[in-house]
C-alpha cells in the first residue's frame, strides 16, 4: 500500500475510504491522471486493488461489496467477471431495464416531484407556459409536456 500521495487524497474516517480527488462526473468514480503513463485514466478503486492485492488480471473488473463509487477501501473490492458485475448491479437493484429510474429519481433530472405539481398549479391559475418555463429555468416545450402530462405522467 506504497503510494503516499495516492493515500493523501483518501478520507479513511469512515467505513468507506473515500477517494477526495477528481471524481469523473459521469459516473463518480475516483480517477488518477496518469495520461503520460497510460495514455487513459486510472480509476481509482482500480489502483487501490493492486496496491493492496496485486495486477488486476486481464478481463477481470474491480467490483465494490459497498456499491460507493468513490470508495477505495481495498477490503471493500472484488475481482469479477464483465457477466459477475452485471449480475451485482442486478441483485443490488442498480439497473435500469429492471428497476427503471424516472422523474427526480432520474440522474439527469432537473426538476423535483414538487416542481412538477407546482408547474402544473401554476399553469391552472391562467399563467403563462413562458413565466412557468422561467421561473423553473427548463424550456417551454417541456413545460408544455409537462401540462399535458407527455411528461411526467406518473405525477399527480
Amino acid at each position: 500500500m506504497n503510494d503516499p500521495k495516492f493515500w493523501q487524497k483518501v478520507d479513511k474516517s469512515g467505513d468507506c475510504w473515500l477517494w477526495t480527488g477528481h471524481r469523473s462526473s459521469k459516473d463518480g468514480y475516483g480517477r488518477l491522471s496518469r495520461w503520460k503513463i497510460t495514455r487513459a485514466p486510472l480509476l481509482a478503486h482500480r489502483h487501490s486493488w493492486t496496491l493492496r492485492y496485486g495486477a488486476i488480471p486481464d478481463g477481470l473488473f474491480v467490483l465494490h461489496k459497498c456499491d460507493v463509487r468513490s470508495c477505495v477501501n481495498p477490503d471493500h473490492l472484488f475481482l469479477g467477471t464483465a457477466r459477475d458485475n452485471t449480475h451485482d448491479m442486478i441483485s443490488k437493484g442498480r439497473d435500469s431495464l429492471f428497476h427503471p429510474h424516472f422523474g427526480e429519481d432520474h440522474g439527469n433530472a432537473r426538476l423535483t416531484d414538487e416542481a412538477i405539481r407546482a408547474i402544473r398549479a401554476l399553469s391552472a391559475q391562467g399563467h403563462s407556459q413562458r413565466s412557468i418555463a422561467y421561473k423553473f429555468r427548463t424550456p417551454q416545450s417541456n413545460v408544455w409536456r409537462i401540462i399535458h402530462r407527455l411528461a411526467w405522467s406518473h405525477i399527480d
